[in-house]
């Protein structure tokens, strides 16, 4: 039977579609109807590695890595704002091979939109319409969320605005103990497709402390990819 979690998510699909549109409802590239409970009984099943961990589980990679999500945005923040219920790492999709090997073992399912998770196979090269992957040792909760980035040459690429793109050198922050987290400017416009409570929470706590080149550069982000049409905007000014 599905937890308290799910159910709670089944009644708030049906409010906030009916039910002819309960396909609608949408997570990290993965669309869920309700007669198929299994993604959203999976949803709720994260017991997340902790940054230390996943460093420890990605020391001497040959590939680069980034720390995203909003472990990303309180890094910058300098504290932890909100209960995060996942750990999020953002590595080029042209990696992505090179991570399963790391990870061989691993239980690791691609969010094959649209559609569910599904098994992730031995040297798989996963469609540019997958972005993300689940991972956990085994069976039991989910530990790890890989996301794939579109890069050319040394760019990384905005898949939702090819426009948008910068040099891989400079898209992230290095913490003290060396880890690197994805800049904030850069992920607020990751979060800026279908804003969750949680996506508005980390936009109003960034941006006090974004730079007038961060607030600028969010700004004609957004305008180029929402055509001057997100509620962010009227507040980016510098």
């Amino acid at each position: 039977m599905p937890n308290k979690h799910v159910w709670g998510t089944i009644y708030d699909i049906f409010t906030k579609y009916g039910p002819k549109n309960r396909k609608k409802y949408y997570r990290d590239g993965i669309f869920c109807s309700l007669p198929n409970l299994t993604v959203m009984s999976q949803e709720s099943n994260w017991l997340p590695l902790s940054i230390p961990e996943v460093s420890a589980l990605l020391n001497g990679v040959s590939y680069p890595w980034w720390i995203a999500g909003g472990w990303a945005i309180d890094h910058f923040i300098g504290r932890k704002t909100r209960e995060h219920g996942d750990i999020d790492i953002l590595i080029p999709r042209a990696d992505q091979l090179k991570i399963q090997k790391t990870l061989m073992g691993w239980d690791l399912q691609a969010a094959d939109p649209p559609g569910s998770l599904r098994s992730w196979k031995h040297n798989e090269t996963l469609s540019q319409s997958v972005h993300v992957i689940w991972a956990r040792p085994q069976l039991g909760p989910w530990r790890l969320e890989i996301m794939l980035l579109d890069t050319e040459n040394e760019n990384w690429v905005y898949r939702r605005d090819p426009q948008i793109r910068g040099p891989l050198a400079t898209m992230a922050q290095k913490s003290i103990d060396g880890v690197q987290y994805l800049s904030p400017e850069i992920q607020l416009l990751y979060k800026s497709k279908s804003i969750r409570e949680k996506d508005q929470h980390d936009f109003e706590n960034t941006l006090p402390l974004l730079s007038n080149e961060q607030k600028t550069w969010l700004k004609k982000a957004l305008s180029l990819t929402y055509q001057n049409q997100h509620s962010w905007l009227s507040k980016l000014k510098n």
